[in-house]
């Protein structure tokens, strides 16, 4: 610290002999020294003293050099600020995300809405009288917010009118330079930037910062052409996705604070409103729709416009052409976004959750750019909900449907395993009447005939379960032959996982020197928050598959994922980003409650198991073998196209199978997706809960042979439940 700052203790502070205990914005800080000091210490940097003052006093009973570095670490932690940029550190707790964050439910927010036009219509009492009209009441009148922007830009000339009118320079009669808004003591502490997301004029999609002359003119500096790093860094980013672009006022609380203070801590959010409503008005005489945002987490955005450390982010104005109004499917449609951050942590895609039905479990989307997310994340919503749209379906014996498919090709359990103690499934009865489902053969268009225990979720039969569906091998997209070719991939990357799990397969470990750069990058800032990550190839005899193994034994966790593709690079990158959206939500939501292996049932209490101390090492053995191989060679003995695929399920004897799915009108509807379940008999299902695992399948004991060099026996698979949720 300066000699001439001010120490203040700005933590909370709980001593007990030698441990200290200091609460911060930013967490909590245990320091081992004596009492005493920390007694002194607490006194004395009350804000009013000077360092030096301080250091002189402390330093008759204390060694003063190990005082200065104890001063010195408390002031990097946060607990110690200087006194005179107490405006600074105070910032820190209007921050996003929220340390303390305020959940009003709806009904209160409404409320809130109805007291303020009350609280403000109590006035109409007093003697009123009616303002002029003029071109700047029109405009004001005008000024609304526009949450539907309709994906149009706006002309060039409109942006820079907007931009100068916000901070624009010009030379007034006296021949003073001034500019378009006021600033306490002339001092200016603002910077302006625009994210651009559609061409406008000459410029390009791209991060600028605006940048003014003394003659009137506005400017542009290119700093970026990620603009889905900006977006990103909104709490809601589905508002700014048919925008034109967003403005970004942010200012520094160091150049006033050298003149007023800790005063300046109001009078930069005051230049930043003034900024703000001028972009607002001037957006009215232009035609242009806008919506100021506050919703954005102020550190993503400031490293997303590459900010001096100084400035900070203070208020954004979307920007566009008025859009329509929302459809009927989006009041159906709910939608979350969680926050890509935690601590140092910073995945570089957005997460979408969404759902249609308000009883499902949220579906998730991926993806750098936060508007594919949230087309990613409702057509899992739609797939998912579909799952549990059931038609008219066939009742009838299995005897009696010559179209039929043998369910116990589809999955079969070991004659143990309904002998075990709550096993909820039923031997399948030939002769008893099950209720079927009309499906396709992908080669020979043939109709036929599947279980619909096999296709439905939830699903309620008059007969004794014989399994239980889930959504393995069901994808939604605008395109049916994508969505079934992405839903085969997915059943193959589960039945290698399966494999591998049950039959405790050695797997080959990929050599991370020859991953491309970008995923070396994410797996270097996963090993520098404390986690453990291993790329596996799980590849059989089918096509690509990657295993992405994360572990941080601080915390109990461990996580995996899977994935095929013909593509190397899209099959680890997509499982990594699984693994990470997964430690990103463990980081910012704790530790679940834990939870006993006879209790998984459902996909999120798998994941709950092996986020407890006594499991969280049990799959270990997934990471284990002396075999490597590099990125290139993964895969080596799998299929590489689609159409090769399809040879090898042909000299296999595997049927494709497809079930097409449909979402009800009541929930909006399929609208342009297409909806598949893919089946493929003989191939190991992806099962949920515990001792539910297809241990009768005959493929698990042959590839565990061919893959894992020795014969397998039931009571040798694996009987924990697995890590995959």
């Amino acid at each position: 610290m300066e000699s001439n700052s001010l120490p203040l203790v700005r933590a909370s502070s709980i001593i007990r002999r030698h441990r200290t205990s200091f609460h911060t914005l930013n967490g909590r800080l245990i320091l081992e020294a004596p009492q005493d000091l920390v007694r002194d210490l607490v006194n004395l940097c009350d804000g009013t003293k000077r360092y030096e003052q301080i250091m002189e006093e402390i330093g008759v009973k204390w060694e003063r050099e190990s005082v200065e570095r104890l001063v010195g670490s408390l002031f990097d932690q946060g607990v110690i600020v200087d006194a005179r940029s107490l405006d600074r550190d105070i910032w820190k707790a209007v921050e996003n995300p929220m340390r303390f964050p305020m959940a009003a439910p709806e009904e209160k927010i409404s409320q809130l809405v109805r007291e303020a036009k009350e609280r403000h219509r109590s006035d109409d009492q007093y003697c009123v009288y009616e303002s002029q009209e003029s071109p700047l009441k029109r405009l004001l009148e005008c000024r609304r917010s526009e949450r539907n922007f309709s994906g149009e830009s706006v002309d060039f000339q409109s942006l820079i009118n907007m931009l100068w009118s916000a901070y624009g320079e010009f030379e007034g009669p006296d021949g003073v330079f001034r500019r378009t808004s006021p600033s306490a003591g002339a001092l200016y502490p603002l910077m302006l930037h625009i994210a651009l997301f559609k061409e406008t004029g000459n410029l390009h999609p791209a991060v600028y910062k605006v940048c003014y002359d003394n003659h009137g003119r506005v400017g542009f500096k290119s700093l970026s052409e990620d603009i889905d790093r900006v977006a990103r860094a909104y709490l809601n980013p589905g508002v700014l996705a048919e925008a034109c672009g967003v403005i970004v006022v942010s200012g520094s609380f160091t150049f006033p604070g050298e003149k007023y203070g800790n005063r300046g801590l109001l009078y930069v959010p005051l230049e930043a409103g003034h900024v703000a409503q001028n972009i607002l008005v001037s957006a009215v005489e232009c035609g242009v729709a806008t919506l100021e945002l506050g919703g954005f987490a102020d550190a993503l955005l400031a490293e997303a416009l590459e900010l001096p450390k100084e400035y900070k982010p203070l208020t954004t104005i979307a920007f566009g052409r008025e859009g329509g109004q929302v459809g009927k499917f989006d009041k159906n449609l709910q939608i979350s976004w969680a926050v890509p951050m935690s601590g140092r942590y910073r995945p570089s895609f957005s997460i979408a959750s969404a759902k249609v039905i308000e009883k499902r479990s949220w579906s998730n989307g991926r993806d750098s750019s936060p508007k594919l997310a949230l087309i990613k994340a409702v057509a899992e919503a739609k797939e998912w909900a579909a799952c549990g749209s059931i038609p008219d379906l066939v009742s009838a014996p299995y005897t009696r449907l010559e179209s039929a498919v043998d369910p116990r090709s589809i999955i079969r359990f070991h004659p143990a395993q309904y002998r075990t103690k709550g096993f909820p499934f039923s031997p399948f009865d030939e002769n008893a009447e099950y209720a079927w489902a009309s499906g396709r053969d992908y080669e020979t268009g043939e109709q036929v005939r599947i279980l619909a225990d096999h296709v439905y979720f939830p699903y309620f039969p008059k007969t004794p379960y014989y399994c239980f569906a889930n959504s393995s091998g069901c994808s939604a997209h605008s395109d049916e032959q994508t969505a079934i070719e992405t839903a085969v991939l997915e059943l193959i990357e589960r039945d290698s996982f399966m494999i591998a799990y049950l039959g405790r397969l050695s797997c080959p470990t990929v050599n991370e020197e020859t991953l491309p750069s970008d995923i070396r990058k994410r797996i270097s800032d996963l090993r520098e928050i404390g986690f453990e990550v291993w790329i596996k190839d799980h590849s059989l005899d089918l096509a690509p598959v990657a295993m992405v193994f994360v572990q941080n034994q601080g915390l109990s966790y461990t996580k995996c994922a899977s994935c095929a593709s013909f593509s190397l690079v899209h099959a680890v990158a997509h499982a990594l980003s699984e693994v990470e959206a997964s430690v990103l939500s463990r980081l910012q939501n704790g530790q679940p409650t834990a939870i006993k292996p006879h209790d998984v049932g459902s996909p999120l209490e798998h994941g709950r198991l092996y986020a407890s101390k006594h499991y969280f090492r049990a799959a270990d053995f997934l990471v284990r073998g002396k075999e490597s191989v590099s990125f290139q060679e993964m895969g080596s003995r799998a299929s590489r196209s689609w159409q090769e695929l399809m040879e090898r399920f042909t000299k296999n004897n595997l049927r494709l199978l497809t079930i097409p799915l449909y979402l009800s009108d009541e929930y909006g509807g399929s609208g342009n997706l297409h909806i598949v379940r893919a089946i493929i008999p003989g191939l190991i299902p992806m099962t949920f809960g515990n001792r539910q695992e297809p241990a009768g399948m005959e493929r698990i004991y042959r590839i565990g042979k061919e893959f894992g060099g020795k014969e397998l026996s039931y009571g040798e698979l694996t009987k924990l439940p697995h890590p995959f949720e």
